[in-house]
C-alpha cells in the first residue's frame, strides 16, 4: 500500500538505531581497523617511519651548522649518497606495507606477499618479528653512515672544526646494509615457505638473488676501497657508480617481481 501524496513522516525519536539495509552488514567496519586496513591503499606512518627520522634529522643538524661555502664537493658528494640510500629505502619500506595492505582479489595476490602480515599480529619469537628488528637494524645502519662526517664549522669558543669523512667507512657501511638487506630476504622467503604460498614463495626468491648479486658487489667494492686511494680524489669517480648502483638494484627487484605476476 503506497502513502497518498503530501502524507507527512512520523518523526523517528532522538537516539533511535536505524535498521539496517536488505542485505548490509549489521556492524559496519570502524575506519582504519586492521581487517579493513588489508581491503584496500590504506597506508600511513608508524614507528619505521619516526626512526626514519633519526639519521635524516642528524644530517639536517650537521648542514645546518656547517659553513656552508666551505663544504668541499666530496662532503656534498657524501650526504648526496646517505640521502639517497635513506630515501629510496624509505620508499621500499613502502611498498613493502602496500603489498601487506593489497585487495585479495586475484589468485596472485592470495598467494602473494600480502600474505606476510603485520608484525602487531605475530609473536615474539615469529620470523616476522625477527624480519622486523632486522629493519629496526637497517634503520641503525643509516645512522652510522654519517658518523664519520665531520663539516666544516665552528665550535661555541671559536676553534675551527676541520672537514673530515672516510669514503672507506661509507661503502663499508652500505656493504652491511646490503648484508642485512639479504637477511630479511632470507626471512621472507622461510616465510612464505612455511606458509606454503607459491608467488610468494617465487618472488621471495627472485628479490633474494638480486639482493644477494648486489651485496657482493658492494662487499667487493668495500675492499677494494682500502687498495685503491686515487678514486677517493673525485667524488664524481665513487658518488655517481654508488648512486647508479642504489636505484638499479631498486629498478632489478621492482621489475623482476612484476615480470612474476604477469
Amino acid at each position: 500500500m503506497t502513502k497518498p501524496v503530501g502524507a507527512v513522516q512520523k518523526p523517528k525519536p532522538v537516539g533511535a538505531v536505524q535498521k539496517p539495509a536488505k542485505g548490509a552488514s549489521a556492524n559496519p567496519p570502524v575506519a582504519g581497523a586492521h581487517d579493513d586496513a588489508k581491503k584496500g591503499p590504506f597506508d600511513s606512518l608508524g614507528l619505521l617511519d619516526l626512526l626514519y627520522a633519526v639519521p635524516v634529522g642528524d644530517l639536517a643538524v650537521r648542514v645546518s651548522s656547517a659553513e656552508l661555502g666551505a663544504v668541499s664537493n666530496a662532503a656534498w658528494a657524501y650526504l648526496a649518497v646517505c640521502l639517497t640510500t635513506l630515501g629510496f629505502s624509505w620508499i621500499g619500506l613502502h611498498h613493502n606495507r602496500a603489498e601487506m595492505t593489497m585487495a585479495e582479489g586475484t589468485a596472485a595476490d592470495n598467494e602473494g606477499p600480502g600474505n606476510r602480515g603485520f608484525v602487531i599480529d605475530e609473536g615474539f619469537g615469529s620470523v616476522r618479528f625477527v624480519q622486523f628488528v632486522v629493519e629496526i637494524g637497517i634503520i641503525g645502519l643509516y645512522f652510522a653512515m654519517s658518523l664519520k662526517l665531520q663539516l666544516p664549522g665552528e665550535r661555541p669558543d671559536g676553534t675551527p672544526i676541520p672537514e673530515s669523512l672516510s669514503l672507506t667507512w661509507l661503502v663499508g657501511l652500505l656493504a652491511w646494509v646490503f648484508a642485512a638487506y639479504l637477511a630479511w630476504d632470507l626471512l621472507d622467503i622461510v616465510q612464505a615457505h612455511r606458509k606454503d604460498l607459491t608467488v610468494w614463495r617465487h618472488e621471495a626468491w627472485v628479490g633474494g638473488i638480486v639482493t644477494a648479486v648486489f651485496t657482493l658487489v658492494f662487499w667487493v667494492s668495500w675492499i677494494l676501497s682500502h687498495h685503491l686511494h686515487r678514486w677517493r680524489e673525485d667524488p664524481i669517480v665513487w658518488a655517481g657508480p654508488i648512486i647508479a648502483l642504489l636505484y638499479l638494484y631498486r629498478v632489478v627487484q621492482e621489475q623482476a617481481k612484476k615480470r612474476l605476476r604477469h
